[in-house]
């Protein structure tokens, strides 16, 4: 399922119509259902099969950065695998997909190699698989139903790395549990991916109309795992069946701006931040 992959990209743009980078999709040419596309303004993932897709931009680590995005997910069934939000390192000179089913296209698994270049990758996975150590996966716990888990970076070769770090317990509204049929009843979260300088990562989220952010992951020690390189992609995998469709919009990565550190740290002031939105 891992080879014959085709090829193709699209611009995305700011409200102010700017080119902001350029997704790059893979998909697996002989599921012909699998579909990866910016469609209305969202990255929708909807078919069967697996995917993977990145933006060009590179992202500075030096000062840190935090991920946003609204995640929305509909359709007549939520069993599927899942995505991952993945980071991998911006001179990977071929970015190819890992493994499929509960590796997300992240993970390796048995005789199939993972992410190139894989830095971290954030699951959100509903059969739970991606936090378990069966098909050669690196540590784990039990199979996790509707989590998110984070995994590390590339090991020596694609076949080892992508130790699990961290999970959440089962989540009660994850994903598509309410089973939606339309877009206009999806159920939608607002995510936010937090990962520092020092390699603590966290994950938050809140649903549509919240007030409040709820802690998922805080603050998790990743450094053991993980190996932060200067830059970074970020690329989404998936792993899905026909049922399931997925949208992620308003994505935006932020990140302090280097030039007013030093001015505003010595007023004893925050971090001006800057704001990129690759997706409406």
């Amino acid at each position: 399922m891992q080879t014959d992959e085709n090829m193709k990209s699209k611009k995305t743009s700011n409200s102010l119509g700017k080119s902001l980078g350029i997704w790059i999709f893979f998909t697996v040419a002989s599921v012909a259902s699998s579909q990866a596309d910016v469609i209305n303004g969202g990255l929708t993932l909807s078919g069967e099969g697996d995917s993977f897709d990145y933006m060009e931009e590179h992202i500075s680590t030096s000062d840190g950065f935090t991920i946003g995005f609204d995640l929305s997910t509909w359709g007549p069934s939520y069993m599927m695998d899942g995505f991952a939000i993945a980071l991998f390192d911006a001179e990977t000179a071929v970015p190819a997909i890992g493994g499929f089913g509960g590796s997300l296209g992240y993970a390796n698994r048995t005789n199939i190699e993972g992410l190139a270049g894989g830095v971290l990758g954030i699951g959100f996975d509903a059969h739970g698989n991606y936090s378990d150590d069966n098909e050669d996966r690196n540590g784990g716990v039990d199979r996790t139903i509707n989590s998110i888990a984070l995994r590390g970076s590339m090991g020596d070769t694609r076949y080892d790395g992508y130790e699990y770090i961290d999970g959440t317990g089962s989540l009660d509204d994850f994903m598509n549990n309410n089973q939606a049929d339309s877009k206009a009843d999806a159920l939608t979260h607002s995510v936010r991916i937090i990962v520092t300088t020092n390699e603590l990562v966290s994950v938050e989220w809140k649903e549509t109309g919240a007030k409040e952010w709820t802690t998922l992951l805080d603050e998790v020690d990743a450094s053991a795992q993980m190996t932060l390189s200067e830059e970074v992609k970020l690329g989404v995998t998936s792993s899905r069946n026909s049922a399931m469709n997925i949208e992620i919009s308003n994505l935006s990565v932020s990140i302090p701006e280097p030039a007013a550190l030093s001015m505003i740290c010595g007023m004893g002031g925050v971090f001006l931040i800057i704001r990129r939105t690759f997706i409406k």
